[in-house]
């Protein structure tokens, strides 16, 4: 980041540099097969965070009932992904 002229502590610096990071990845997966699956895990992604669903072949969600999340989290977070816009 700092060779780019990036702030590693500036969010919006960081925000360049993922996206830097998905394109140059994501053209080089598709260089060995254009239909490979690609999922960037970020850890949550919330409903509307829309930036980098591009670079996503899919989505994966964990959804464990018993670490906290209960059996409603699923179907809340699969419809309310299920109009995603990529």
């Amino acid at each position: 980041m700092l060779a780019a002229g990036l702030g590693p502590n500036v969010e919006a610096d960081c925000a360049v540099h993922a996206q830097n990071y998905n394109e140059r990845t994501t053209t080089a997966a598709r260089v060995v097969n254009a239909e490979m699956p690609i999922f960037y895990n970020g850890g949550h992604i919330p409903v509307g965070a829309h930036r980098f669903n591009f670079f996503n072949s899919h989505f994966e969600l964990e959804s464990l009932p018993t670490d906290g999340w209960g059996y409603d989290h699923f179907p809340l977070v699969t419809q309310s992904h299920s109009h995603a816009t990529f």
